[in-house]
């Protein structure tokens, strides 16, 4: 959830479309590995903690490096 938070970092309501549209391809590509593709959650709550959290560990890299130019 992760990546498509990542790459999602717009409204949150398109996470679930995105599963529907992997779900859908996995079917096609490899419906036996179907179940795991369920398993991602990308409803708009996750999507929303996700990017909060990349947002918080992104400050805390960039804290850290500019530690090193003082």
């Amino acid at each position: 959830s992760f990546i498509v938070a990542e790459e999602v970092a717009r409204p949150f309501t398109e996470g679930e479309f995105i599963k529907n549209c992997m779900l859908k391809v996995c079917n096609t590509v490899c419906p036996d590995k179907r179940q795991l593709f369920s398993n991602v959650s990308l409803s708009r709550n996750t999507v929303a903690e996700r990017v909060d959290q990349l947002s918080t560990d992104l400050k805390e890299q960039l804290v850290g490096k500019g530690k090193d130019f003082i």
